[in-house]
C-alpha cells in the first residue's frame, strides 16, 4: 500500500500508523473511529467506527485477503501493495455513505455483558463443529452453553432469544471463536468490548435490573419494545 507516495512494510509500525491517520482524515465530523486492531499476523485490520450521540456503528475489514469465513458479514476491503490509500479512501467513504450502519441495541450490550460475566461462573458458550460448518462455511451456527461444573460435560443448546444475537454478532464481528477440544469457544472481539464500553452509560442500570432476572441455565434475551424495528 502506497501512502502519500511512500510504501511501507504491510507489518511495520509506521504502515499501521499511516493506516490509521488516512482512516481517520476520510471521516466526517460526527464519525469517530473507535477500533482499530491487526491481527497477530498484522496482515489484516479490524475497523469500527461510531457516530457521535447515537448507537449507530460500522465494522469493516482491510486485508491482503478476503475472510476465511462466510459467517462475517462485514466489508473487506483489499489492500494489494502497490495500491494507493487515496484510492482505497474513496472505496470507504463511498461505502460509509452508502451502506447501512448497524444499531448497538441494548439487546446486544445485554448479550456481551452477561458473556463477560460467564468465566466467574465456569460457564462457556461454543459453536459445535460436527458438520464441519466452518470448513465449509456451510449450514447455520447453533450455538451451545456448558457449565464446567456439570458432570457429563455436555453441552445444551441455548434459547432462542440468545442464539439469534450471539448469530449477528459473530457475523458483525463482535463475537469470534476458537478452536477448543473438537469445537469453537466463542469470545468477545476487541470491537466487541469497546462497543460494550462506549454505550455503557446508555444501558447499564437497565443491565442491573434484568440481571437480577436472568436464569443461566437457559438464559433469554429481553426484548425492549424500542429495539424491535432494528431486527
Amino acid at each position: 500500500m502506497l501512502f502519500e507516495g511512500r510504501k511501507y512494510s504491510i507489518k511495520s509500525k509506521d504502515y499501521a500508523e499511516a493506516l490509521r491517520k488516512g482512516i481517520e482524515q476520510l471521516l466526517t465530523d460526527d464519525e469517530t473511529l473507535i477500533g482499530f486492531y491487526k491481527t497477530t499476523n498484522k496482515l489484516t485490520y479490524y475497523i469500527t467506527i461510531q457516530k457521535a450521540g447515537t448507537i449507530e456503528f460500522q465494522q469493516f475489514r482491510l486485508s491482503t485477503h478476503k475472510a476465511k469465513y462466510s459467517f462475517y458479514s462485514n466489508r473487506t476491503f483489499l489492500m494489494p501493495s502497490n495500491r494507493h490509500f487515496s484510492e482505497l479512501a474513496i472505496e470507504i467513504r463511498e461505502y460509509l455513505d452508502r451502506a447501512a450502519w448497524y444499531m448497538f441495541k441494548y439487546e446486544y450490550y445485554f448479550t456481551l455483558k452477561v458473556l463477560q460475566m460467564t468465566d466467574r461462573r465456569r460457564m462457556g458458550f461454543y459453536i459445535e463443529n460436527l458438520f464441519d460448518v466452518f470448513e465449509g462455511s456451510q449450514g447455520k451456527m447453533v450455538f451451545y452453553q456448558k457449565h464446567k461444573t456439570w458432570k457429563d460435560n455436555s453441552m445444551r443448546v441455548v434459547n432462542e432469544s440468545l442464539q439469534q444475537q450471539l448469530r449477528a454478532l459473530f457475523a458483525q464481528g463482535l463475537l469470534s471463536s476458537y478452536p477448543s477440544q473438537g469445537d469453537f469457544e466463542v469470545y468477545i472481539t476487541l470491537a466487541g468490548r469497546v462497543l460494550l464500553e462506549e454505550n455503557e452509560s446508555a444501558y447499564l442500570e437497565e443491565f442491573k435490573q434484568d440481571l437480577k432476572k436472568v436464569k443461566w441455565i437457559d438464559i433469554e434475551v429481553p426484548v425492549k419494545e424500542e429495539t424491535k424495528d432494528f431486527q
